[in-house]
């Protein structure tokens, strides 16, 4: 069908959102772009880590309030969105079979979504 988004599942984050004490946050670092967030390590001390957006041309935030089905999938998750809107508005023809648009829903914080080449976790 056409126009219509295809969802999987590529990466489960086993921090969970529920343990952060201060919401995530976007970084540009040169072509990446990070978002990094708290968790409680397994000695019950407070730690910042994060998924790291290789060469990301575009990112943006979606409130609670405003989540979809979609979104909800991408609980705790990077999620890759196929025939994405999103890039076919913001990614050049010739190269947007270079790109990927992911998404990260964490319960209480709201949607992060990423247009970029990849993604790795940050150590």
């Amino acid at each position: 069908m056409i126009g219509v988004n295809t969802i999987r599942k590529v990466y489960i984050i086993k921090e969970l959102a529920q343990e952060f004490i201060n919401p995530p946050i976007f970084e540009k670092e040169g072509e990446d772009t990070v978002l990094k967030f708290d968790y409680e390590s397994d000695n019950g001390k407070y730690e910042v880590t994060g998924i790291v957006f290789n060469n990301c041309i575009n990112y943006r935030y979606g409130k609670e309030e405003n989540l979809t089905k979609e979104d909800v999938f991408a609980y705790n998750a990077i999620v890759t969105v196929e025939n994405s809107e999103w890039i076919k508005d913001v990614v050049e023809n010739k190269i947007k079979n270079k790109y990927n648009h992911y998404k990260i829903y964490f319960d209480g914080f709201g949607v992060y979504e990423f247009i970029s080449q990849g993604y790795s976790k940050l150590k």
